[in-house]
C-alpha cells in the first residue's frame, strides 16, 4: 500500500495534540538593554566648562586665561578649564558641538557662530575706554584742497561737517587703499558706506595693516598708488614716535559712526541661563578685580554686559558691503 506523506503528517499532529504535547521550541532571544553612560552635570569635575581663549594666542595669554579660570571656579563653585584650538572656524564648530562652552571671538566670528545657533553674545571688550569703533577715510594733504578733495571732518571738534552723500561722492573712480581683506574697519565698514552712497571706486590694494595705509597715503602726495585710503579711527596715532607730522600730511575727509564692536566673549548654546548668569557676574568681578589678566588673555582692558543687538550695526554694514561671512573669517 502506498503511504500519503500529507496524511502521515495530519495524523501525527492530531496524535500529539491528544496526548497533550507540543514540539519543543527554541525561545526568541531578547535583546540586552544597552548601557548609556550618564555625563556628570555641566560645570563639576567630571564634566567641567571650557573657556577657549583665541586661537594662536601665546604661553602668557594661557597662562593668564588658567588664572582666570581660577577665579571664576572660586567664585561660582563650578569647574571651569581652559583651552585653545586651532583656529576661529574650529573654534565656531567646537562652540556648536557643545566641547567648548565660553570663548573669546572676533566679530564676524561672533556673528557666524550666532548665525549657526552656537553662540550668545554676553560681555564685550573695552578697549581704550570704548566698546566701538569705526573707520576714517584718508587723503594726502596734496590731493586736497581747492582743486583736490574737499575735507568733511573738523579734527580740533572731531566731527563730520557733511553728509556721507557729500563728503564720499568724490571717491568715485577712485582708486583705494584698503587695510586688508579681513578688516571690519579697514575694508567691510568704509566699503558699506561708499556702496550705500551708490559710490563706485577702482579696485583698490590690500596693504596689510593701518600703518601700512597710512605710511602710504604719507609719501603718496600724487596719488600714484593709493588716490584715498581708510583705517581705523585714530589710527594716525600709533605713527606719532614715527612721523610727527602725521596728522598734518595724511588728512581725515570723513569718518563712519562707530559700528564695529571689540572681540568680546560669548556663550554656548549648551550653557544653561542660569549658569550663564553665574559665569557673567564671576567675570565682572574678575576684570575689576584682576584687569591685567584680562588684557593678557583676551587683548581687552574690560569688559562690559552685551547681547546680540551690540551687533546690529555691523551686520547692516557687512549686509551693504557684499561680502560673506565665510569669506572675512580666518
Amino acid at each position: 500500500m502506498r503511504l500519503n506523506p500529507l496524511r502521515i503528517l495530519t495524523c501525527l499532529a492530531l496524535a500529539l495534540n491528544l496526548a497533550g504535547c507540543t514540539l519543543p521550541i527554541d525561545p526568541i532571544p531578547q535583546p540586552t538593554p544597552a548601557l548609556t553612560p550618564t555625563l556628570s552635570p555641566l560645570g563639576t569635575p567630571g564634566n567641567p566648562i571650557l573657556l577657549a581663549i583665541p586661537p594662536g594666542s601665546g604661553a602668557e595669554a594661557v597662562e593668564a586665561a588658567g588664572r582666570i579660570a581660577e577665579q571664576l571656579s572660586a567664585l561660582t563653585g563650578l569647574t571651569i578649564l581652559t583651552g585653545q584650538v586651532e583656529s576661529t572656524k574650529y573654534l565656531i564648530e567646537s562652540l556648536g558641538e557643545g566641547t567648548v562652552h565660553i570663548a573669546m571671538l572676533s566679530p564676524f566670528a561672533y556673528l557666524s557662530a550666532h548665525e549657526k545657533g552656537y553662540a550668545e553674545a554676553a560681555l564685550a571688550g573695552v578697549r581704550e575706554g570704548r566698546t566701538k569703533f569705526g573707520a576714517q577715510f584718508l587723503v594726502n594733504a596734496q590731493l586736497a584742497g581747492v582743486n583736490g578733495y574737499k575735507i568733511y571732518f573738523d579734527e580740533s571738534a572731531r566731527v563730520n561737517t557733511a553728509e556721507a552723500s557729500i563728503a564720499l561722492a568724490q571717491f568715485a573712480n577712485k582708486r583705494p587703499c584698503w587695510s586688508d581683506a579681513f578688516s571690519p574697519a579697514g575694508y567691510v565698514l568704509p566699503l558699506g558706506a561708499l556702496n550705500l552712497q551708490g559710490v563706485a571706486a577702482k579696485p583698490g590694494l590690500f596693504l596689510q595693516g593701518d600703518e601700512a595705509v597710512i605710511r602710504t597715503v604719507y609719501q603718496d602726495g600724487k596719488g600714484s598708488l593709493c588716490e584715498f585710503g581708510v583705517s581705523l579711527i585714530d589710527s594716525r596715532a600709533r605713527l606719532f614716535a614715527e612721523l610727527p607730522d602725521v596728522n598734518e600730511r595724511v588728512r581725515v575727509v570723513w569718518r563712519t559712526e562707530e559700528a564695529i564692536p571689540t572681540d568680546g566673549l560669548a556663550f554656548g548654546a549648551s550653557l544653561t541661563q542660569e549658569l550663564r548668569y553665574r559665569i557673567v557676574s564671576a567675570l565682572l568681578v574678575a576684570a575689576l578685580q584682576h584687569p591685567s589678566d584680562i588684557q593678557s588673555a583676551f587683548g581687552v582692558d574690560g569688559l562690559q554686559l552685551a547681547d546680540d543687538t551690540f551687533y546690529a550695526d555691523l551686520r547692516a554694514a557687512l549686509q551693504l558691503s557684499g561680502l560673506t561671512l565665510d569669506a572675512l573669517l580666518r
